[in-house]
């Protein structure tokens, strides 16, 4: 859900706005509230924690098999602690 579309007549009122700002600060910040093409930052965030966890899940499950099987083998578990205390 992104911010609400300008009507062509906001825009050209925010136009006028601005070319009659001498602040230049203020204008680029002006400038900076428009709504861009691509997409938000919120959701490149999101889909990079969203591999974030997905590796991690990955890499958790992979661990308690090496460590099952290690136990079914009748082998030292990869760590030195005991997972019934966990």
């Amino acid at each position: 859900m992104g911010a609400p579309s300008l009507t062509p007549q906001e825009l050209r009122i925010l136009a006028e706005i601005e070319q009659g700002v001498n602040d230049e600060a203020l204008a680029r910040r002006l400038r900076a509230m428009r709504v861009s093409s691509r997409p938000a930052t919120w959701a490149r965030r999101a889909r990079r924690r969203a591999l974030t966890v997905a590796g991690l899940v990955g890499l958790v499950v992979r661990a308690c098999r090496r460590w099952e099987a290690a136990e079914r083998a009748g082998r030292r578990t990869p760590w030195p602690m005991d997972p019934t205390r966990v």
